[in-house]
């Protein structure tokens, strides 16, 4: 057997630290979208609001904070998931871009989150929170902060075992939770039809 060359440790590395992006991503719209079975409560919230008018259908915030006056405990704990949910994109993508730019960055990371928000306002999973853009931005901003304070101590060989150990532990919980998202949603649609 031949030892690796540096190119083909490149490519060993970038195909590990893409599909555990890829992983990642898919992780993150399947705990946005189908978490908790949250399907059988779209499908009841599109029957319920059929009588309304177009506006009354749609759940939003637009202004950040206001309910935490309200409820400060799940608001609170709501922002601090959704930093964490997107700290992930802060240490990616400088990984897979070397001209990274912290502005090009929150862009991306802020209409990401807003494709999310967009996504729940039309499907009701969820509502279209302004608190979840602002949290969503300052996660990715977290994310660079700990990238920068640990890349001169990470290695390209640490990173790909990392990434190694990420698609290994999360590929096959994807593969349970699909399979059991859609049975559950096959037997639902199947009762409700």
């Amino acid at each position: 057997m031949q030892p690796l060359t540096h190119n083909r440790k490149d490519r060993i590395f970038k195909v590990l630290l893409y599909l555990s992006f890829f992983a990642f991503v898919v992780l993150l719209i399947w705990g946005i979208y189908f978490k908790a079975n949250q399907y059988s409560s779209v499908i009841k919230n599109y029957k319920r609001n059929l009588h309304r008018d177009l506006w009354g259908r749609f759940t939003y915030n637009l202004i950040p904070f206001d309910k935490l006056a309200k409820t400060p405990k799940s608001v609170i704990k709501d922002f601090i998931l959704n930093t964490i949910a997107f700290l992930p994109f802060g240490i990616y993508l400088p990984l897979l871009n070397k001209k990274h730019s912290l502005f090009k960055g929150a862009l991306f990371c802020f209409c990401f989150s807003l494709c999310f928000e967009v996504a729940q306002l039309f499907t009701r999973v969820g509502s279209f929170s302004s608190n979840d853009l602002i949290a969503n931005t300052l996660g990715y901003f977290l994310g660079i902060l700990t990238f920068n304070l640990t890349k001169s101590k990470l290695s390209k060989r640490l990173i790909a075992v990392a990434n190694a150990i990420i698609i290994i532990a999360v590929l096959p919980f994807l593969v349970y939770e699909f399979s059991d998202t859609f049975s559950h949603l096959s037997v639902y649609l199947y009762k409700t039809l």
